[in-house]
């Protein structure tokens, strides 16, 4: 858990730092909230679910479970670096996307992984998820901006 804190600090302050665009607040803290939870519940559902627990369930036995939650892992960090890649600007802007854009959510993603194999549930990741997500936007919302991502999903 400690590695995860780690990596949330670093990823927002690799995010945060330096020049990228930013965009006001449009909507309401409650909706980007609930909409959050739609994502959270979403990719948990998709990544540890159908990504690491069903294979896991239906082949795991001998093999490691670190090995069936890795390629979930890689996936989902992917799906979070292209977007922030996209949103910043250079200087060092691989580093700054690879740090808050892969590391972070591919770390969160064995815990989240690590966590529904020890609970056989998808509730503990779900939670996870929704609280760091929650902290980002609190984040925003006490700055008064957003970060202007990518593909502008939400």
């Amino acid at each position: 858990m400690l590695l995860y804190l780690l990596a949330f600090f670093v990823s927002l302050l690799a995010i945060l730092s330096g020049p990228h665009p930013k965009r006001p607040l449009e909507r309401p803290l409650g909706v980007r909230l609930a909409d959050q939870f739609g994502r959270v519940v979403h990719e948990e559902a998709l990544f540890r679910g159908v990504g690491f627990l069903l294979p896991f369930s239906l082949w795991g036995g001998s093999i490691h479970w670190i090995w069936w939650a890795l390629p979930q892992a890689l996936v989902f960090a992917l799906a979070h670096f292209l977007p922030v890649y996209t949103a910043l600007a250079p200087p060092l802007r691989f580093t700054r996307a690879f740090l808050g854009g892969f590391l972070f959510p591919f770390v969160g993603a064995m815990v989240m992984a690590y966590a529904s194999l020890l609970t056989g549930s998808l509730l503990p990741p779900i939670l996870l998820h929704y609280l760091t997500n929650l902290l980002v936007e609190l984040g925003f919302q006490t700055a008064g901006w957003r970060a202007a991502f990518e593909l502008e999903v939400g």
